[in-house]
């Protein structure tokens, strides 16, 4: 599943729905000119940092770059490998490396941002971390049109042109690719007519073409094609760069690569680097190196157990010296600085301006859809997207963390149409809109502990409630997202819900594990708070004594799979919320039989078919306040993401019950 429709144009739809109704348009530019999520840390001792530019739109074939920084990441903490450099440097020492998180990018093109100001927001975005002497953005794509913005940014903020290494198996120089002026194979134009660069220096060629010849000696290019590499290779691993000018920028597209060293690309061109070759004219590069890109990794093309991702996290660590991956990401970071003896107050400050940042932007996304459909009238209840990415919090796989992008994708992607099997029509922002992500990892990153991450997802479903019509439909994520936001519902709604939980699993543990918000655990946080009066668990089909324990405690009514077809008529025509402040429905997608949604970390056979639970959706009768789909594990997922499309499917038809 590419994602080639979605990527390329969500948001856009709506921007024009917007337009044809005669919104006026200095409020949806209003809405576009926030940058809040966009500052870095500051006051922190280190070299490089981390920048991701999820960006994949540009591309001219496969655009799964765009959800590329998240799993680089992973593999750079997933505990496969050491983390000190072959150089010997040591990844967890916040002196090498530190993470400023990720540009949203999906979440300013969705308010309708063009290509001009996406740019310039990339570059602002450089800009500030530069300003935080001494860091250095190491930058991870997305596709390979963000290199232009990043080197312009480094390039006006040193005051001079850079000379710029380049890794690829394509020059990326073509003047407007399909007319695309910032297409990701016209980047280095974009860099060497604005004369942000002396020398350019493209390595790995072998897919060239006479424009891209033509192009090279318009600019002066030294181009280094693969067919003559043995000839060239001694030169290569000896290079000087960058006297005389600002410093040196390096930029690899993992493409340089042969396919075999990294077969997860959009373009597989045989024949090319291997990864030693890489590392060697890396090494041995002599030269200040001011900045830096790492390009193209497409997740979706990647094998099973994430080569590439380990390539591409390889490189990072290796080329600007950059434990349980995501549960420790960050606190080793934040140990440092207590080590240190940095003064208290200035990390609690500086937590607080990321949490702040953070909902700045949930807030003024959530406040500019809002505006719009009151603007357009006639709407009671608009379904309203928020990602919640978190997945530290599950007993066995994180990789409900990477969901929310790929399920968006999948509604997206073209390979059905928008209409529900209700007969609603998605693009139609009545029915649904989008106030993007909360960046869970960025705030983890700060070293915020879970109490407060729980009220910060707590505070971005009630800035969404805020903001009338707007119902939030919550994307996990693992299952313990649902404590605070059904939380936040009840509370914002000023009383309990009724609860319909489609699971394998009962998640009421006390505190599995010793995690009181562990994803086993969730809805006993939920019952002991008094936020549902009646909780019914539809699917259940793994549970101890201590599940049944906890149900009878709470007066939980647990429907198991093993009496189904007895259950099957009451189920399918559920009456729900009357008394109490509407309906909240949780899916977990791994109440579904793994032969429908292979794509879950907990594998439970005899589970619901996806007709069941459709059954069971589309009979309930009750006023619907919130959901979530959560559990949705792309790392297990089956090539061309079988599982996203069933997330995707939940999440559409129960956006079209709860918009009306």
């Amino acid at each position: 599943m590419s994602g080639t429709a979605m990527l390329r144009s969500r948001g856009i739809h709506y921007l024009q729905q917007l337009k044809d109704a005669n919104i006026p348009l200095d409020l949806i530019e209003k809405g576009q000119n926030r940058g809040e999520l966009l500052r870095a840390l500051g006051g922190v001792v280190a070299s490089t940092s981390l920048l991701g530019v999820p960006l994949g739109h540009n591309s001219s074939f496969l655009q799964g770059p765009a959800f590329a920084p998240p799993r680089i990441r992973e593999a750079i903490w997933c505990g496969s490998t050491n983390s000190t450099t072959e150089e010997g440097k040591e990844l967890k020492d916040p002196r090498v490396l530190t993470d400023v998180g990720d540009v949203p990018v999906q979440e300013i093109r969705d308010c309708g941002v063009d290509d001009d100001r996406l740019m310039n927001v990339i570059s602002e975005s450089v800009s500030l971390v530069m300003e935080q002497d001494p860091l250095r953005p190491l930058v991870l794509g997305g596709d390979h049109s963000i290199s232009f913005p990043v080197v312009r940014a480094v390039s006006e903020k040193l005051g001079g042109p850079v000379d710029i290494l380049h890794l690829d198996a394509h020059p990326d120089i073509y003047d407007a690719f399909e007319g695309n002026k910032y297409s990701h194979a016209s980047s280095f134009a974009r860099i060497m007519e604005g004369g942000y660069a002396r020398r350019l220096l493209q390595v790995g060629i072998r897919s060239i073409n006479k424009e891209g010849r033509e192009q090279g000696k318009r600019f002066g290019v030294e181009q280094y094609e693969m067919r003559k590499f043995s000839r060239d290779r001694h030169f290569l691993e000896n290079l000087k760069l960058g006297e005389g000018v600002k410093g040196v920028y390096i930029s690899v597209d993992v493409d340089c690569l042969d396919p075999a060293f990294a077969p997860g690309v959009s373009h597989i061109e045989p024949g090319g680097l291997s990864f030693r070759d890489v590392l060697n004219i890396l090494h041995n590069l002599q030269g200040n190196i001011v900045a830096a890109d790492v390009v193209e990794f497409n997740p979706q093309r990647d094998t099973v157990d994430g080569m590439t991702a380990m390539v591409a996290a390889k490189l990072i660590a290796d080329h600007m010296s950059g434990a349980s991956m995501m549960r420790s990401r960050g606190i080793h970071y934040l140990q440092q600085m207590k080590a240190a003896k940095v003064p208290l107050d200035l990390i609690e400050k500086g937590q607080e301006r990321i949490i702040d940042a953070s909902l700045t932007l949930i807030r003024e996304t959530a406040k500019l859809r809002g505006e719009f459909l009151r603007a357009l009238g006639g709407v009671v209840a608009s379904t309203s997207l928020l990602g919640v990415p978190l997945g530290h919090n599950s007993s066995f796989l994180q990789g409900p963390a990477f969901a929310p992008p790929l399920i968006r994708e999948a509604m997206w992607c073209g390979s059905t149409n928008s209409t529900t099997e209700q007969g609603k029509d998605i693009k139609d922002p009545r029915v649904l809109t989008d106030v993007g992500d909360l960046p869970v990892q960025e705030i983890r990153d700060a070293g915020i502990d879970d109490d407060r991450l729980m009220n910060v997802v707590s505070e971005s479903v009630k800035l969404v409630m805020e903001q009338d019509p707007l119902r939030p439909l919550v994307l996990g994520g693992d299952h313990s997202i649902s404590y605070p936001v059904v939380r936040a519902i009840s509370e914002k709604l000023g009383g309990p819900v009724d609860i319909l939980h489609l699971d394998a699993h009962p998640d009421i543990y006390d505190a599995f594990e010793g995690n009181k918000y562990s994803h086993a655990s969730s809805f006993a946080r939920i019952m002991e708070g008094g936020y549902a009066r009646r909780l019914l668990q539809v699917g259940i089909r793994s549970i101890n004594k201590e599940g049944r324990e906890q149900g009878k405690r709470f007066g939980v009514e647990q429907y198991e799979m093993r009496t189904f077809s007895r259950d099957r008529h009451f189920l399918e025509n559920l009456k729900l919320g009357e008394g109490v402040k509407g309906v909240y429905i949780s899916v977990d997608v791994d109440c579904l039989d793994p032969a429908f949604a292979p794509g879950v970390s907990h594998f439970e056979p005899g589970g619901l078919s996806f007709r069941d639970a459709m059954n069971i959706l589309h009979n309930l009768q009750g006023n619907i306040v919130g959901a979530d789909v959560v559990e949705f594990n792309p790392q297990r997922d089956i090539s061309g993401g079988m599982t996203a499309m069933v997330a995707a499917k939940f999440v559409r038809e129960i956006a079209a019950r709860m918009s009306k």
